[in-house]
């Protein structure tokens, strides 16, 4: 894909997952070496701008991360994806193509979930 200046960039959700990322590092810096931890925060610093360049960058391209997308982006994926599946499965088998979900199976012996799966005993009555 080519650079697109009029792509959208998530902005709030890069600076929450890089704010994460450095209150994680800052505090695992903490935890092992409390007297280095004024000269790691330039470092960490140094790679928060550098990952959040590189995620713009990315954003411009066309490619996002899928923790960037919201929900509703991923379930459009996620359908287009089932549909070309089932279509490419479709047109290998030499069937039509079926839009929407599977219908499900005749119940059968095994599968049905009516009395023939728990029969009375014989000895019993009502």
């Amino acid at each position: 894909m080519a650079w697109d200046s009029r792509r959208t960039v998530p902005w709030k959700r890069i600076g929450v997952l890089l704010a994460i990322y450095a209150g994680v590092v800052v505090a695992i810096t903490a935890i092992s070496r409390p007297t280095k931890l004024a000269s790691s925060l330039t470092g960490v610093a140094f790679g928060v701008v550098f990952a959040g360049a590189l995620l713009v960058v990315m954003a411009k391209f066309g490619w996002t991360m899928p923790i960037l997308k919201s929900r509703t982006e991923l379930a459009a994926e996620r359908s287009a994806r089932e549909a070309t599946r089932t279509r490419a499965k479709a047109k290998r088998g030499g069937e039509e193509v079926v839009e929407g979900p599977r219908p499900r199976p005749a119940p059968t012996k095994r599968t049905s979930t009516g009395p023939s799966q728990h029969p009375r005993p014989a000895n019993r009555r009502k």
